[in-house]
């Protein structure tokens, strides 16, 4: 049995430490609703599935702002949550 997701289904949300809902799509690509509202900064790139849920397990940890360097930190793939926020520290600053 097989089964496909849609690529306009929302599989996950997460709020940034600003209380930003930020949606993350079946598809790779990160929106700040469900409207699809793209974030400055990330616009319409996307991550690899198993990229989306390091970063998802991070998005809490950053404000709305910082949230492009936490994306473009996950792009390079990372090993583990650790070098993520490491990574996106330094683009961040």
């Amino acid at each position: 049995m097989t089964t496909k997701t849609s690529t306009k289904t929302v599989i996950a949300s997460a709020k940034t430490a600003d209380g930003v809902r930020v949606e993350i799509w079946a598809d790779g690509i990160v929106t700040r609703t469900r409207f699809g509202f793209y974030i400055e900064g990330i616009g319409r790139k996307k991550l690899p599935l198993d990229m989306l849920w390091l970063f998802k397990g991070e998005v809490e940890l950053f404000d709305l702002s910082e949230i492009p360097a936490l994306f473009n930190a996950a792009r390079k793939k990372p090993r583990d949550p650790g070098d993520l926020r490491k990574l996106a520290s330094r683009l961040c600053g």
